[in-house]
């Protein structure tokens, strides 16, 4: 796959900082992370470990739906 995006809404008011394999951006609740140029080429079978900080005035809630390229997944 070259190029990826992923999207997740966050369930409360806590706020995507930074990001580490991944250009984020973010929309509200909604975030969006896209690949860097170092992570845009990912093999067949293969992966990309990501991670970002983030912050909240209140407690942190895990987002429910992830959604790749469009596509709907689960997370693990």
């Amino acid at each position: 796959m070259k190029g990826w995006q992923l999207r997740f809404v966050f369930p409360g008011d806590q706020k995507a900082d930074s990001a580490w394999n991944a250009v984020l951006s973010q929309a509200g609740s909604t975030v969006q992370a896209t690949n860097t140029p170092w992570t845009e080429n990912i093999p067949a079978g293969g992966s990309v470990n990501l991670g970002l900080y983030g912050s909240s005035p209140t407690a942190n809630g895990v987002p429910g739906t992830f959604v790749l390229n469009g596509v709907p997944c689960t997370k693990g």
